[in-house]
Order: structure tokens, then sequence, then C-alpha cells
């Protein structure tokens, strides 16, 4: 705490200000609410909550189930039984796609039990932290695997019934540019969810890297037969993946009070692991989200690594970022589209996280293999072509953005 005054240590803003509704959600950030929380509910519940205002909150930040779990635990009457009919389908909804997910992971693994794959958030969290995987709501099914095993990866999981959308998938095993320009490749398949079929942890391969994976090695999750972060790193990867998207979500937040209080962390070895990759900026600031928004206590443990500062601008960019419009997820208004690019770079303390972030608007992706099919041996005009094949998808965008209003 020597580097940074005790009032930098408190997130200046203040998320129960946008209504009873939204406070009422962030009161349930735990399975179990804590008896303050539980309390503060009965005493909103008495406010006349807007059930529909409520239930379109629960779905734009995915704790729909969450929600259910804390409210059920009041006497009838107490909430709208419509509310309660509505939290319900929801939750059995999601226990389903939990059960999918379950059953993708635990096929992979019956598959080829020597394959090393490993779950990216998702069931790892639910399981570990949660101790329910229904009580996390179900997005993507994530799965990392080496880069080197990505065809090998992916005919398993065809075997299994998944496919890719993209016409033109079959780049991501034989072009050298688009893996390098990308992380990720997504599969669908028919009654389960989207599951995205990893070759490096983040976007930025400078973040994570495999070299940094293979010095520090996987915890086993005994109940899967496949691989997770160890404790540290797992909350590590959750900061980064709840920073680098502006933290939109309260999902991404809420999972950082039920990691640290249901799983020990080592908060020295926490520091050191973040300082070594460079995003101490982004556990900080998550840390700071967690106590602000989730009733968080910070040891001094946990703030032995504050070491930055962190601009109102960026605060504000945070609150008008959740308070938005689902759409805002996938396709942000330009500021602050602008405010997620500069908060990876202001999180990135490693010259070449940096530097990456910066060229990365250069590189291609898939879209633009959509957009235009080239031979293989004119692949490099994709990186000519970029600025055009942007500015076509940013037409689109707005045109989506205006068919949704």
């Amino acid at each position: 705490m020597a580097n940074i005054s005790q009032s930098a240590v408190l997130c200046p803003l203040n998320p129960a200000a946008h209504g009873k509704e939204f406070e009422l959600l962030l009161t349930c950030a735990r399975p179990q609410p804590r008896r303050e929380d539980f309390e503060r509910q009965a005493a909103l519940a008495a406010n006349e909550i807007d059930s529909e205002a409520l239930l379109a909150l629960a779905r734009r930040h995915k704790i729909s189930s969450l929600l259910y779990c804390n409210l059920r635990m009041h006497p009838i009457g107490t909430f709208d039984s419509y509310l309660l009919d509505e939290l319900k389908k929801r939750h059995q909804f999601n226990t389903a796609k939990a059960l999918k997910s379950l059953q993708t992971v635990q096929e992979f693994v019956h598959a080829k039990p020597e394959f090393p794959v490993t779950i990216l958030k998702g069931i790892d969290v639910g399981l570990r932290a949660y101790k329910d995987l229904a009580v996390r709501d179900v997005g993507d099914i994530d799965l990392l695997v080496p880069p080197e095993k990505v065809r090998e990866a992916y005919d398993i999981l065809a075997s299994k019934g998944w496919f890719s959308p993209k016409k033109n998938y079959q780049y991501f095993f034989s072009s050298a540019i688009l893996r390098n320009s990308s992380h990720e490749m997504g599969l669908n398949r028919n009654q389960f969810p989207y599951l995205d079929l990893h070759w490096r942890p983040t976007y930025n391969p400078m973040e994570l890297p495999w070299q940094y994976l293979k010095k520090n090695p996987l915890s086993v999750l005994n109940s899967t037969g496949s691989y997770g972060f160890s404790n540290e790193l797992l909350l590590i990867y959750l900061c980064m993946h709840g920073s680098r998207h502006g933290w939109g979500r309260l999902k991404w937040l809420f999972d950082l009070p039920n990691v640290i209080e249901q799983i020990e962390i080592d908060w020295s070895v926490a520091w050191q692991k973040a300082n070594e990759l460079g995003v101490s900026f982004a556990v900080q600031q998550g840390l700071m989200l967690a106590a602000c928004y989730c009733g968080l206590q910070l040891s001094n443990e946990m703030t032995a690594g504050f070491r930055h500062r962190i601009s109102d601008a960026q605060w504000r960019s945070i609150e008008a970022f959740q308070s938005g419009p689902e759409l805002w997820m996938e396709y942000p208004p330009l500021h602050l589209a602008i405010h997620i690019w500069l908060n990876r770079i202001v999180t990135a303390s490693r010259p070449r996280i940096l530097l990456w972030y910066c060229l990365s608007m250069l590189n291609p992706s898939i879209n633009d293999y959509e957009l235009i099919s080239l031979p293989r041996k004119l692949e490099p005009l994709y990186f000519v072509l970029r600025p055009f094949t942007w500015a076509l998808r940013r037409l689109r965008i707005a045109q989506a953005r205006s068919d949704a209003h």
C-alpha cells in the first residue's frame, strides 16, 4: 500500500443509483445470499419491483439463474409469482444447457483420454466456485487445445456432431496468417450451446502465451477428466477476460467473489503471476469492482498488489457500458468501442502486449475470408484489403443497429 493512497483502493462508482432493479441484481452475486443481501432483497421487494425490467436486466447480464436461486429463498408472496415463474423457466433451460456442456467435455475426454484439453471459464468456474453448474448462466463452451492439435481436436468434435458454420473454416487449419491473427473458431451442434475451440486462451498471444502455460502446470478436474487453470491463474484469467470486454456483464464480475470466497488463493503467487504476465492492472480493476458491486472484503493481501491509478473516465465508461442494451455487447457505439480498445491498451503494461493490440487492427479475420474469397497464393492481400473489409463490416453493424431500433 506504500505506492497508492487508501482512497485509491475504492471504486468511485455507485451502481445502486441505476435503480432498485439493478440494485437487486447486485444482492444476488452469490448462490447463497449473505444475511445483509437477503435483508436488502426483502426491503427492495417491498418497494414495487418492476418484474419485466428485472427480467430484462437479468437476461442482459446473464445472471437469471443466480437471481432465481436467491429470490426463491424468500417466503411465498415476497416476490411476484410471475417473476419467479419466468426465472424458474430460465433456470430449467440453463440446467439443460449445463448438462449439454458437461456432456460435451465428457464425450471429448472419453473419445481420447490422453488429449490435453483445458476448460476455460464455464464448467470450470461453475464446478469450483459455484458448486453447481446450473447456478451460473451457461454461455459458450470454451475449450483450449495446443495450437498444433487444433485439427485433431476439431475431428474429435466433428465425430460427435459439431460443425463450423463458416464456409471457409478449413483456413483455420491451413492458414498460418489466420491462425496467428485469431484465437478461436466457433462450432455448432443441434440442441447444444455454442462452442468456441481455442488454440490460445486470449485474443492477444502475448498476454497468456503457451510458453507460460507450460511453465505453470494446470490443475486436474477429476470430475470431468479434463484440465482447468490453477487457482491463481483462474482468477487472473477471469479478470483479464472481464477487463478486455469492458466489464460489460455483471456475470463476469460476479465470478470474482465466488472464486475468491470458495477457492483458496495464494495472493503472493497471484500477484507474482499477474506481474509476470503484465496484467496486474486488470486484476486490480476487477477486485475494486467486486468490492464496489458485490461487497467483497478486500484484505491487505489482496490490495498488496495495487499499483495503478484508474481514471474517472475509465470508471464512467465501464458504468455506461453496463447500463447499455444487449446490442452493445456485439455492436457497441463508437465511443464505447474506443473505450474497450483503450481499456485493453491501458491494462497492457508490457510493450509487446500493447504493440500487438495496436497492430491487430491490421490483422485479417475469418470474417474477411467470408466477405472475399481469394486463392491461397493471394492470401497476403487480405492485409491490404483490411481497411475495405473493416469498413464494410462497420456498415453492416450500423445497419443491424438501425434494424434493431
